[in-house]
């Protein structure tokens, strides 16, 4: 039912009750009980925000030797899934 939280085509995901719900639940399978699940929200956002604004400043680069200069890129495919 995680599906919810990415997949805007679902009626699920604009039930809010039921965002907070997973993310609560995502914060107890992390087992860290000074986070909250909108604290593990709070920190996705932040990763992804930081993923996709390091994502499109490489796209805009130009091409060549600039690029490839760039080390960020093993980095990104990692966090690719997040897209």
């Amino acid at each position: 039912m995680r599906s919810a939280l990415y997949n805007c085509q679902l009626r699920e995901h604009k039930d809010q009750q039921l965002q907070r719900n997973i993310w609560n639940s995502i914060a107890e399978e992390m087992g860290q009980a000074d986070m909250t699940g909108e604290d593990w929200k709070k920190l996705w956002r932040q990763k992804r925000d930081a993923f996709m604004r390091k994502r499109r400043e490489l796209k805009n680069k130009r091409r060549g030797a600039e690029a490839k200069a760039t080390f960020e890129r093993p980095i990104l495919r990692s966090n690719a899934f997040s897209i």
